[in-house]
């Protein structure tokens, strides 16, 4: 790897960090302002959506100096993928969405009887990001981001920029390990968030494309959208269960578990890292670009 310097390599994750400090900063002083003037009677969840599409592309604009040699997208996305790709591997959509349910229910049902408080507060005193029927404009800020900005963001950031830096840093082994690790803290669910995010590694990797992990997320986030508007729709409610009720449901913790599970042990079992992977950008380009890399 020595000598080489993929897109994503550039940055170091300490330049990283500094500014996206400074986009959060850019993001709550200007995301204010919008929120205040246009969005005052809009919900907080709401509010801190438009705040977070502020960050990213703030982010994005901070960071683009860095990237300014490499805005061909063949060099930031990888390979367009063949339609055969797509089909392939369209089909870990609906796992990963029992995985979500079943690790859920393995991580929080036990927890919810030693310390009740804290898992009403991290699953269930949540508001949702579904707003009702009565509010479109809310409804269609959150599913932007949720369906659409979010997951392209989070793909770019953590598959394509995190994973190849820390990949030519170390090795893919590790890199997969690190950035699954730090995908999976921003979420609710980090055991089933952790593994979700390394099978997009693994598609990553596999397909040489972001386009695959990318579209992956953007299924699985819309499928759960669906899946919360029609729960809103029939029990004409977007508030939250109680915890008794949230733990009346422990046989669906219980069926997704049995499930799924020997999906994901077959799955790990075929894809474990091995030493020998490369990072999408070196498979490509191999040592075709001399550069120091910076430590």
């Amino acid at each position: 790897m020595q000598g080489y310097v993929a897109p994503f390599g550039i940055p170091r994750v300490r330049e990283l960090v500094g500014r996206a400090v400074l986009a959060l900063i850019a993001a709550i002083f200007w995301g204010g302002i919008i929120c205040f003037v246009f969005l005052e009677r809009q919900t907080v969840v709401v509010q801190g959506v438009v705040i977070q599409i502020f960050f990213d592309g703030f982010f994005l604009l901070l960071i683009a100096p860095s990237l300014s040699r490499c805005w061909r997208p063949a060099l930031l996305f990888g390979l367009a993928p063949e339609r055969s790709s797509f089909r392939q591997y369209a089909f870990v959509v609906i796992p990963l969405l029992i995985v979500a349910i079943a690790t859920t229910y393995l991580f929080y049902f036990p927890l919810s009887y030693v310390w009740p408080r804290f898992v009403e507060w991290k699953l269930l005193d949540q508001p949702r990001l579904i707003t009702g029927t009565d509010n479109p404009l809310g409804n269609l800020l959150c599913f932007s981001y949720i369906v659409l900005i979010g997951p392209v963001f989070e793909e770019f950031l953590f598959r394509g920029l995190l994973l190849t830096r820390w990949a030519l840093k170390w090795n893919a082994r590790t890199a997969i390990f690190a950035s699954s690790a730090l995908f999976a803290l921003g979420h609710d669910d980090i055991v089933g968030t952790f593994f979700v995010g390394y099978v997009l590694w693994v598609l990553y990797i596999k397909t040489k494309s972001l386009f695959v992990p990318m579209a992956v997320h953007i299924a699985n986030n819309g499928i759960c959208w669906i899946l919360g508007c029609v729960d809103v729709l029939i029990t004409g409610s977007d508030g939250q269960p109680t915890l008794a009720e949230w733990q009346s449901y422990w046989w669906m913790g219980l069926a997704a578990t049995l499930i799924v599970a020997p999906w994901v042990v077959i799955f790990i079992k075929n894809h474990m890292p091995l030493q020998t992977w490369q990072i999408p950008h070196l498979a490509l380009q191999g040592t075709g670009q001399e550069a120091e890399i910076r430590a």
